[in-house]
């Protein structure tokens, strides 16, 4: 799980105070989920210990013009060890390249202030904290920062991570989880905070009534060998036990369970149904496809016959149209001169009988008529 936040100037002591786990005035740090006896395994992978109102304060000295005071003058990203990363395996492998992959993914201007490692809290995490400063030294979070950035980010760091640690399954993000993270980042502090153990409470309760679930089921087992019904258990819990009112009430929960296992069972149900549906959708659309290429690759090969074909009449037409037309006047200057006609004479009546032979061929005019040559 991944949460990018952004911090004003007023909220950037509260930040510090806890990522460099700062105690107040009592001695206390304001977090009872920190296990004081682990916090030494805590590591800063960033290198930097300059406290974080000092580095803001530096960074407004030195920008050029007048910074304001809802500027956003720091962002943290808060990322979570997977729940499904390998036991004994060093989380410390998973937390560098989360840190690897938001320094390639933050604007190149922008500048790492912390990358704390928490391991003294229920779940280990990074705070991964940086200035959104642009190449002036200006603070430009929403110029740089874009909402297309931060909709890109959890699913690029999840490829990134997984290429890194070469664990193809690690769950970084879930849709759920996505959609919560959402709601999440528009939360202050305090009220992510307080969500966050809202959410933690909600996890708890969830596990106790799963185990409440399942102490019914092994009730059922029970039960169902003795009596078919809900309530001949009931009866016989009530002979033996001599505890009616406990035996209605594990009853009572017992329909709940059922009720509740019947209406996943239907959800179940449906989405199979539904991906059997898109299942034979996709298989109908590749039969498609594989009968268009088919009759493509037909009509391709009809039409190269059919082309083959007509330039072979053509080819046969023209040739027995000037076997036809061309044959005549050789066989009539052959006459002429047996009988003794001149050749000059033979060779000018020839000449003319080719041109109107031409014409009814062709239909246009001789080469030598349109060229204007004098016979």
């Amino acid at each position: 799980m991944s949460h990018t936040q952004k911090f004003k100037r007023a909220a950037v002591g509260q930040l510090g105070a806890h990522v460099d786990r700062l105690r107040d005035e009592d001695h206390e740090y304001g977090n009872e989920r920190i296990d004081t006896a682990r916090s030494h395994l805590n590591q800063e992978l960033s290198g930097c210990n300059t406290p974080l109102s000092q580095m803001v304060a530096e960074a407004i000295r030195d920008a050029p013009g007048t910074t304001r005071k809802d500027a956003v003058v720091m962002i943290s990203t808060v990322t979570t060890l997977p729940t499904n990363w390998p036991e004994g395996r060093d989380p410390m492998e998973f937390f560098r390249a989360v840190r690897e992959y938001d320094l390639q993914f933050w604007p190149p201007s922008f500048r790492e202030a912390r990358c704390t490692v928490h391991l003294d809290e229920t779940t280990p995490h990074a705070h991964h904290i940086a200035l959104p400063l642009d190449d002036q030294g200006r603070f430009a979070f929403s110029r740089l920062y874009t909402r297309a950035m931060y909709k890109r980010y959890h699913q690029g760091l999840q490829e990134f991570v997984r290429g890194a640690t070469h664990l193809e399954d690690l769950r970084i993000l879930i849709p759920e989880e996505e959609q919560g993270e959402q709601a999440l980042s528009k939360l202050s502090q305090p009220e992510y905070i307080a969500a966050k153990r809202e959410e933690e409470r909600l996890e708890a309760a969830k596990a106790q009534l799963e185990a409440d679930v399942r102490g019914l089921e092994g009730v059922r087992a029970a039960l169902e060998p003795v009596a078919e019904t809900v309530g001949a258990s009931a009866r016989y819990l009530a002979e033996h036990r001599g505890d009616g009112a406990r035996a209605r009430e594990g009853a009572t929960h017992l329909r709940e369970a059922r009720d509740r296992m019947r209406d996943l069972e239907a959800e179940k149900g449906r989405l199979e149904d539904e991906v059997r549906r898109l299942e034979r959708h996709a298989e109908l659309l590749d039969q498609d496809v594989r009968r268009a290429r088919g009759r493509r690759a037909d009509l391709r090969e009809r039409l190269d016959v059919v082309g083959e074909r007509v330039r072979a009449v053509v080819t046969a037409v023209v040739t027995s149209a000037r076997e036809r037309y061309y044959r005549v006047p050789q066989a009539v200057a052959e006459a002429l001169r047996s009988l003794g006609v001149p050749w000059d004479k033979v060779t000018e009546m020839g000449r003319a009988t080719w041109d109107a032979q031409e014409r009814k061929l062709t239909g246009l005019p001789t080469v030598q008529h349109t060229l204007g040559i004098e016979r």
